[in-house]
């Protein structure tokens, strides 16, 4: 009979003992959506030659693997040219991820994605 009596103030005690993480935890997660919120995706494109493309290569592997996994190419195919989406704040920082050498070349591009009532409104506005 004793058992009963602890437990539900045991499991009280422990609530309220959790509830302060539990809170914090909370506000963690709404920074980190805030935070997301305020990044955008950008296309980004490193346009070369066939006679740069060894060099274009050489300059984004020794930036890091990282970069160079995102990166599709499109050099097989002919079309020197090689395409990254990233997430990032503004244009600024998806440049800032390159090696500065394929900054001068690279075009960033800030994409956005449309819903079927934007598309709706779009429609309305033309017909003004």
């Amino acid at each position: 009979m004793m058992r009963k009596v602890l437990a539900p103030s045991t499991a009280l005690l422990v609530l309220l003992l959790l509830m302060p993480r539990i809170a914090v935890s909370q506000q963690m997660k709404m920074e980190k959506k805030e935070a997301k919120k305020m990044m955008s995706t950008y296309m980004v494109k490193l346009p070369h030659s066939k006679e740069e493309c060894l060099a274009m290569l050489d300059d984004i592997s020794a930036k890091g693997t990282k970069m160079l996994d995102k990166i599709e190419w499109g050099c097989m195919s002919g079309d020197h040219t090689g395409y990254v989406m990233v997430e990032t704040e503004d244009e600024a920082g998806a440049l800032a991820m390159l090696p500065e050498a394929e900054r001068k070349t690279a075009t960033v591009t800030k994409l956005t994605k449309f819903s079927p009532e934007q598309i709706k409104m779009f429609h309305e506005g033309m017909k003004k």
